[in-house]
This record gives structure tokens, C-alpha cells and sequence, in this order.
């Protein structure tokens, strides 16, 4: 069996790639879905961005606030780099 990563930039065509893949019969595991899961109330990833980032990071329903955390972490370099490195070790775990 092989493994594939598509990755690159937004608006380079990941995701017509993987649909190509999947028509063609391989199994496509998407990581923002993996993500979006991570960010449901309760679960592993909400827990550790309300830890680092604050309550108000999470919207009424106790999901991640994707808005608000994006805001945040794209012109701060290091946030970001804070934020990858608590969620990429998860959804690592949970592909496997």
C-alpha cells in the first residue's frame, strides 16, 4: 500500500486532486475534517486551545471559535507556531 500526502497553499487545488484520488479509488483522509472534529466541545483540541488561548476562543456551544482562533494566529507567527504544535500531535494520533 502506498501513502500519499497532498498538501500545499490555499487555492492550489488539494482538494480536486484528492477527489481525483478518491473517483480513482484510493482512500483520502482529510486533516481539516480531522481537525474540525478536534474542535467539537469536549474534545482534545477545544480542551487545549481553551487552556492556552482563553474561554473566549470557544463559541456559546463550547466548539473552537475558527473565526476568532484564525484571526489570532494569522499575522503572529508565534502563536501559530504554538498552535501547531498542540494540534498537529493530534490529529497525527488520530490518522493513524
Amino acid at each position: 500500500m502506498r501513502i500519499l500526502g497532498v498538501t500545499g497553499k490555499i487555492g492550489v487545488g488539494k482538494s480536486t486532486v484528492c477527489a481525483i484520488m478518491a473517483r480513482l479509488g484510493a482512500k483520502v483522509i482529510d486533516a481539516d475534517k480531522v481537525v474540525s472534529a478536534l474542535y467539537e466541545q469536549g474534545c482534545a483540541g477545544a480542551t487545549k486551545i481553551r487552556h492556552f488561548f482563553g474561554e473566549d476562543f470557544l463559541l456559546k456551544n463550547g466548539r473552537v471559535n475558527n473565526r476568532k482562533l484564525r484571526a489570532t494566529v494569522f499575522h503572529d507567527e508565534k502563536k501559530l507556531s504554538i498552535l501547531e504544535k498542540m494540534i498537529h500531535p493530534l490529529v497525527t494520533h488520530e490518522i493513524q
